[in-house]
């Protein structure tokens, strides 16, 4: 997107500001300092088609600006019909900074003020459905935890009540059904699968960056690993899901079908990962025991059964 003025990283450059309500929008030109530490940046997007409402709100970094970058639309409503028209009608588009900022949250402060003064979400001039996510700026410990809380509250409400819904005869057989195949055909849709390759590679890449496991990655693990063991060491949760998670585990693992394909490979796997493994000289070195008998190295897993057996062949040798 071209900017008016200087570039970005000089002394100033002009910025649109915008205000009004409902009935009325007011735009103003100002300038603005600009400093090289202004990384973030609130921004109006205008689209000047028919399908959505006229503006979007949002805040980003500025250099997604300057590449192009519109906005992200999240609600049900307006998400797809969003999606395509940038793909549609890029042309339609048009975004402006609005304000500029050396942090994140700042950015994102800034952003919900103007919501909140605009009243975006109650108004037919915008496409935002939600105020700004993340301007914990102006709150309290005790009151984050709390719309936490109850954020975390609603969520389970929504997906039981969701359940119920999906799990209604009649309604699998009318709306899930017309959902699934909208669903199938959007999966077979060539723009998305190109946008899935594309998401499935850079995320590839960032998993096996050596870099990315040694820190983000471990600490990742780390706190699975954590929330994981407290599930699954509660006693209630061991007489109930823990039980039936077992029972469906066995059942899988039984089914002919699942032996002779999945099974077969995994076992396959298996063995020339442990005979790659147990070649190794270092493994060898410190996974075995000599033992003192036959002086014969051992692994540490077998080892006692094997003395046990020595111990056995050299005392029937002795009578002998």
């Amino acid at each position: 997107m071209p900017i008016i003025g200087n570039p970005l990283n000089s002394v100033a450059f002009l910025t649109d500001s915008f205000n009004g309500t409902g009935a009325q929008t007011v735009f103003t030109m100002s300038v603005a300092p600009a400093t090289s530490s202004s990384i973030y940046c609130v921004y109006l997007t205008t689209y000047f088609g028919k399908a959505l409402p006229p503006f979007y709100i949002g805040s980003t970094s500025i250099t997604r600006v300057i590449n192009g970058y519109h906005g992200s639309v999240r609600s049900a409503t307006y998400r797809p019909i969003w999606e395509r028209e940038l793909i549609d009608n890029p042309e339609l588009f048009s975004t402006k900074i609005l304000s500029k900022h050396v942090t994140r949250e700042e950015a994102l402060e800034h952003e919900l003020l103007l919501q909140k003064d605009l009243d975006v979400v109650s108004s037919n001039l915008f496409i935002n459905k939600a105020w700004a996510s993340g301007c914990f700026g102006n709150m309290g410990k005790e009151a984050l935890e709390k719309m936490k809380a109850t954020k975390k509250a609603n969520v389970k409400q929504t997906v039981a009540k969701m359940m119920v819904t999906k799990n209604n005869p009649e309604w699998k057989a009318t709306v899930g059904k017309a959902a699934s195949l909208k669903l199938s055909k959007t999966k077979r849709d060539p723009l998305r699968a190109d946008k899935e390759a594309e998401r499935s590679r850079k995320y590839m890449a960032t998993v096996n960056n050596p870099e990315w496991k040694a820190t983000t990655g471990k600490e990742h693990s780390r706190k699975i690993s954590i929330a994981v063991r407290k599930i699954q060491d509660n006693d209630e949760w061991r007489s109930t899901k823990g039980v039936e998670r077992r029972s469906k585990m066995i059942a899988t693992i039984n089914k002919p079908e699942w032996k002779a394909t999945i099974g077969a490979k995994a076992n396959k796997q298996r063995s020339i990962t442990v005979s790659q493994t147990k070649s190794n000289p270092e493994w060898k070195l410190k996974n075995s025991t000599a033992c003192e008998l036959c002086n014969v190295p051992y692994a540490n897993n077998v080892f006692a059964r094997h003395q046990v057996k020595c111990k056995e062949r050299n005392a029937i040798a002795c009578h002998i």
